[in-house]
């Protein structure tokens, strides 16, 4: 599962993908769990220099330091603790690139899609906020950097305000500069539960 991209130093990427169906009333029930579970699964197995975006509400960045990782936990929201091994700092990932540091590996579990959408978590408006932001990281990664990221796929289209979906045309500018090595995509069936399913079917669902 993982992905790997092709910066001039050959770092890697790790994702997961989620597609959306229509037919239920919550298509996004349950996805936390997929998620979170396949982050901690992908981190790096040494003691590593981490950096968790949009991680308010999250338990990555808790169980990361646990785990022996130094962890740079960044949102725009309340940070809601303090912990060993963790800096929280709070601010917008668009400023990504005034960290005066690099990191071994990158999380963005279910935070991309919502950069720049206006009325969402009180951030500011920039109509392609998740290329910005991706083209930025590439400034604090070292030079076998993992990023570990999910997003939803599906047929390319925003649900003001929440979110983007990510499909044939958005995808691969989110991506740009970037080699997929590996990946993965879970689709929700109408009975409500979510698996593991193709490229193609997830690409194709509506959102």
């Amino acid at each position: 599962m993982s992905i790997s991209f092709s910066k001039t130093m050959g770092n890697y990427l790790r994702r997961i993908f989620r597609s959306l169906r229509k037919e239920t009333p919550h298509p996004l029930a349950g996805d936390r769990a997929i998620e979170w579970s396949w982050v901690i699964e992908h981190l790096p197995n040494q003691p590593s220099k981490i950096l968790d975006l949009g991680s308010v509400g999250s338990p990555i960045t808790g169980i990361s330091a646990r785990l022996g990782h130094n962890v740079t936990s960044i949102d725009i929201r309340d940070i809601e603790y303090e912990m060993k091994n963790v800096n929280f700092q709070k601010k917008d990932i668009i400023d990504i690139d005034i960290l005066n540091e690099k990191f071994d590996a990158i999380i963005l579990c279910s935070m991309i899609e919502h950069i720049g959408l206006p009325d969402r978590y009180g951030s500011n408006t920039y109509t392609d906020g998740d290329l910005i932001a991706m083209d930025k990281l590439k400034k604090v990664m070292k030079a076998n950097c993992i990023i570990i990221i999910t997003i939803p796929v599906g047929i390319d289209s925003i649900i003001p305000p929440y979110h983007r979906i990510y499909g044939e045309k958005r995808l691969p500018l989110l991506f740009k500069n970037y080699k997929i090595m590996s990946e993965e995509f879970w689709c929700k069936e109408k009975e409500g539960q979510w698996k593991v399913c193709n490229r193609k079917e997830a690409l194709n669902t509506m959102g």
